[in-house]
């Protein structure tokens, strides 16, 4: 299962926005951390410390917790497989995958981001260009030409935010997620299995694509980020309080109270990254992915 947010609150936190609504200067190739970034996927989490030191758990039989040794830029997983981008120079570096899916040879570059579908990733150069690899049998791979601030894989379909804050999505079309709405916007998370979510210029959320579940139908009100999961979303409030929406038969949709500094919503359970540094885990649990270590 996916999962990628494409801006993570930490720009915002630092008073850069990354899209061209924003008031302040674009954000620079390496941002700057303090706390932890963590990402969830389908029972596994990966934590990056602040260092770059990456930690990963939960299903151990697929591989993903065998997270490999070194710093790294940024992370993220799928269903079978994991992808991180190593430090280079000045900050953005190659890819290196690892787990029990063979996503096929990882392009070669410079990339300061990468996110991972159910069978293939895609990575944004230091450049804003973008490449992905793997399964492209949904034309998943064919990523349009341009110049992007982010980039999210979902199951079947990815989309990415252009410098001049339209959004772009390819792939798989199923109830129209290739076809986003108009507009300017700040970061997209195409990480439902069948809804898509982004950040409007005016910081607020609008979702597309199947509503089954209601994972298209978001609260009202200002944003700093959205993430979406399996059959679920979650986003963080400018005060740090975390809303979510959608299916929540495993209560990855009831998050804790307090303030955060960035959320991940996975395929059937959340982390979050609380305001003092610490990561906080809800929803399932079967394989350990919601116990922090």
């Amino acid at each position: 299962m996916p999962r990628r947010s494409a801006l993570p609150a930490l720009f915002l936190a630092t008073g850069c926005a990354g899209g061209p609504a924003a008031d302040t200067a674009p954000c620079p190739a390496v941002p700057a951390r303090e706390v932890p970034l963590v990402r969830a996927a389908s029972s596994t989490t990966c934590v990056l410390d602040p260092d770059g030191a990456l930690s990963c758990w939960g299903l151990g039989t697929r591989g993903i917790p065998d997270a490999p040794e070194g710093r790294f830029l940024d992370v993220d997983m799928g269903e079978y497989a994991a992808c991180a981008v190593e430090y280079g120079s000045g900050g953005a570096g190659p890819v290196v995958c690892w787990g029990q899916d063979d996503l096929g040879p990882v392009p070669e570059g410079r990339f300061v981001e990468v996110s991972l579908g159910a069978s293939y990733a895609c990575a944004r150069a230091v450049d804003g260009s973008l490449a992905c690899w793997g399964d492209g049998s949904q034309g998943q791979l064919e990523a349009p030409d341009g110049t992007f601030t982010g980039v999210s894989a979902g199951a079947g379909t990815a989309c990415a935010v252009r410098d001049d804050g339209a959004l772009a999505c390819w792939g798989s079309d199923g109830y129209g997620m290739t076809s986003p709405p108009a507009g300017t916007w700040h970061e997209v998370s195409a990480d439902g299995v069948s809804a898509a979510c982004a950040l409007t210029g005016e910081f607020t959320l609008a979702c597309w694509g199947s509503d089954a579940w209601g994972s298209t139908t978001p609260p009202s009100g200002g944003f700093a980020h959205v993430s979406m999961g399996g059959y679920h979303a979650c986003a963080l409030d400018p005060a740090g309080g975390i809303a979510c929406w959608g299916t929540d038969d495993l209560g990855q949709a009831t998050p804790p109270a307090g303030t955060f500094v960035q959320v991940d919503a996975g395929d059937t359970h959340t982390c979050a990254v609380r305001d003092g540094g610490t990561v906080t885990c809800w929803g399932s649990d079967d394989w350990g992915e919601s116990t922090v270590p």
